[in-house]
C-alpha cells in the first residue's frame, strides 16, 4: 500500500532539512522545486536535488518530489533531469495546480520517454497530482482517471482558497466545514479509482491542538494522510491515521473469517453478531493493510 499518512514538506534547496527529514516517523519526503524555490534559484536548485540524491546519504523513506507547473517553463526540465539521474531514488512526482486531464497526459508522455531513456520500467515512477484550484475541484473525477500511474490525489487548500476569493483562514474555521465540499470531492475521486488521498497542510506548527482536530475532520471525511510542514506535527499525524488496536483487531477477525469461508461462498458469514458482506470485508482488508503496514498489527 505504502502508506502516506504523513508527507513531510522540505524545500529542495535546503539539504541539512532533508538529512534531518530522513531521522523523522514521516512516512514519505515531499522534496519541493515549486513554491519553496524562487524563479531565479529553481535551475540551480534542481541540479543541486539531483547530485544529493545521488551522492547523499540514503533517505530510507520514500521520496515525492514535487516539480513546478505545467502551465510553467521548468516543468519539463524538473521531471527530465531528475528522472534521468535521480529516477531510481524517486518513488513519485507531485504535480502541482493541475486543473485538466490533458495536463497529465502531457506528464505522463514525457515520463514514459524519459523512464525509458534512464532504463526505468515505465509506470515505475508514480504521480501524485495536486487538486488546488475550482476548475481542478470540478475536474476531480477525470483527473482521477486520468492516468494509471496515479497513486494518491492531494487537495491544496491554500490556493483552492485563493481559487474561490475566500481570505486566508486558520483552524478551527479552516479545518472544519469551510473545505469539506472541495474535500469530500477528492476523497470520492480517489476512492473511485482505488488511489489514496492526501489533505493539504496546517501551517500553524505551534497549535497542536488544532492541527489534530485538522487531521481528525480530514480522517472522517475519509483522507488517508496529509501533508506536515514541522516535525512536531508527524507523530499526531501519523496515530490519528493509522487504525487504532480496536479496529485493526477487528477488521483482522473479519478479514480472518470471510477469507476462511471462501468470501462468503460457503454460507453466511458473521463476526461479533454483524453479518460480512463484500463491501464490509473490502473494508476490513483495508485497515489490516493499514496496520499491518504501520507495523500495529503484530504487537495486538
Amino acid at each position: 500500500m505504502n502508506l502516506k499518512r504523513t508527507l513531510l514538506i522540505t524545500p529542495a534547496s535546503d539539504e541539512e532539512l532533508i538529512r534531518k527529514g530522513r531521522t523523522t516517523d514521516a512516512d514519505a519526503l515531499f522534496l519541493d522545486l515549486e513554491d519553496a524555490i524562487l524563479s531565479e534559484e529553481k535551475a540551480r536548485t534542481r541540479s543541486d536535488l539531483v547530485e544529493f540524491l545521488t551522492s547523499g546519504p540514503d533517505l530510507e523513506k520514500s521520496v515525492a518530489v514535487r516539480i513546478n507547473a505545467v502551465t510553467t517553463k521548468w516543468w519539463y526540465e524538473d521531471l527530465i533531469e531528475t528522472v534521468t539521474a535521480a529516477g531510481g531514488e524517486v518513488d513519485s512526482l507531485i504535480v502541482p495546480k493541475v486543473t485538466e486531464v490533458e495536463q497529465l497526459h502531457a506528464v505522463d508522455l514525457l515520463l514514459r520517454q524519459v523512464e525509458r531513456n534512464a532504463g526505468i520500467p515505465v509506470g515505475e515512477i508514480g504521480l501524485i497530482p495536486q487538486l488546488e484550484s475550482a476548475e481542478a475541484i470540478n475536474n476531480a473525477t477525470g483527473i482521477a482517471r486520468s492516468v494509471d500511474r496515479l497513486t494518491a490525489l492531494l487537495f491544496g487548500p491554500g490556493d483552492y482558497a485563493a481559487s474561490i476569493g475566500v481570505g486566508e483562514t486558520r483552524d478551527g474555521t479552516e479545518a472544519g466545514q469551510h473545505w469539506e465540499y472541495a474535500r469530500s470531492r477528492v476523497v470520492n475521486a480517489a476512492r473511485e479509482v482505488g488511489i489514496q488521498v492526501i489533505d493539504g497542510m496546517y501551517p500553524d506548527t505551534g497549535d497542536t491542538q488544532g492541527f489534530r482536530t485538522a487531521c481528525q475532520r480530514s480522517r472522517a471525511l475519509g483522507f488517508d494522510g496529509k501533508t506536515v510542514v514541522h516535525p512536531n506535527q508527524i507523530h499526531i499525524a501519523n496515530e490519528i491515521f493509522t487504525p487504532s488496536p480496536q479496529d485493526a483487531r477487528r477488521a483482522r477477525r473479519i478479514y480472518e473469517a470471510y477469507t476462511a469461508s471462501d468470501h462468503g461462498e460457503h454460507g453466511t458469514v458473521e463476526v461479533d453478531g454483524q453479518v460480512i458482506d463484500e463491501e464490509t470485508f473490502a473494508m476490513a482488508k483495508e485497515i489490516v493493510e493499514k496496520a499491518t503496514e504501520a507495523d500495529e498489527l503484530d504487537d495486538l
